[in-house]
């Protein structure tokens, strides 16, 4: 059994094609696995909110990997040796197995120190159209504050992986995939030194994934490949401030990332200027936009967690 690693940040269509792949013979895959996150996040003082303090776990834990003998490369060691042990069972017989998490855009490159050999597909989607799915998805909120993390130090992360991995990473665009997911599969397929299987693109839908985590709206509300989700950006640019900042955001990504990505600055500048004009929601968004510049300052999300813990009768400590 060797894995396969599906990097994306989320809401990049990394779930149709988790499917799609899943429904070769040759490929077992369960919704989101993480199973590495706590073990890479072990060595990380920051980015984590938890009931003990993760400070002195972080430290106790470093402190007990420079005494192996190997130091980190046992630590890695002895986490691939844990995953394998998961991976194995859901594998059976079958050849690989797919792990689709799409928080591992943060821990990428750890991963690639555990795993030198597996498999790495890279999917990159239309930024405008990440942005669309990731607000449509809880009600065209313009909740940005919520998802700084994915859009900026998610895709910094992820970028990094695929300059220091040039040669050992298939990108995949899902516009093209989309478009033409024939031609754009039997890529995959090849990197994955697989025969290709036409077939997967009319089961896939059938692929069963029970897992909490993952998107479950374009499974009803897709059964094939289809090319409707791609216009759906101009639904969420519905007014001047989302317009504005999709803007700055496509000009932060800036050209040379961009062209990694697989697009071209300019064009996704005139797609933002293309969409129709309007003012819808313009004034929850200003007020959201104010409770997020708050947020930033006072950590107004992480205050209100933690009264709410209190009331539960537990405390935790946070370490960003």
């Amino acid at each position: 059994m060797k894995p396969i690693f599906l990097l994306s940040l989320p809401r990049s269509g990394s779930t149709m094609v988790q499917r799609i792949l899943g429904a070769h013979d040759e490929i077992a895959t369960e919704s989101e696995p993480w199973v590495l996150i706590p073990q890479l996040y072990a060595l990380r003082t920051s980015g984590i909110v938890a009931e003990y303090n993760h400070g002195s776990l972080s430290s106790a834990v470093n402190d007990f990997v420079q005494r192996l003998p190997n130091q980190k490369a046992d630590y890695y060691k002895a986490s691939r040796a844990f995953a394998d042990s998961l991976y194995q069972d859901v594998a059976g017989e079958k050849a690989y197995f797919l792990d689709k998490t799409p928080r591992y855009c943060f821990v990428a490159e750890e991963i690639k120190n555990i795993y030198p050999d597996a498999k790495y597909i890279v999917l990159w989607r239309n930024p405008l159209s990440v942005i669309s799915s990731r607000f449509h998805s809880f009600g065209n909120k313009w909740r940005i504050y919520n998802y700084k993390v994915d859009l900026y130090q998610g895709l910094s992360s992820l970028i990094k992986f695929c300059e220091q991995n040039r040669e050992e990473v298939i990108l995949l665009n899902y516009e093209n995939l989309v478009r033409d997911p024939k031609e754009e599969f039997s890529r995959v397929f090849k990197h994955l030194e697989l025969e290709p299987n036409e077939s997967v693109l009319s089961e896939f839908h059938k692929l069963d994934l029970k897992g909490s985590q993952g998107d479950r709206t374009g499974r009803y509300q897709y059964d094939a490949v289809s090319e409707e989700p791609l216009e759906k950006y101009q639904e969420t640019l519905c007014n001047p401030l989302r317009r504005y900042w999709a803007a700055k955001y496509i000009r932060w990504i800036g050209k040379e990332r961009l062209a990694l990505m697989g697009y071209e600055l300019d064009e996704l500048l005139l797609l933002v200027e293309k969409t129709s004009r309007g003012n819808r929601h313009l004034i929850s968004d200003l007020a959201r936009c104010v409770y997020g510049f708050l947020d930033e300052i006072f950590e107004l999300s992480f205050i209100r967690s933690k009264i709410s813990r209190k009331f539960r009768g537990k405390d935790m400590y946070v370490h960003r």
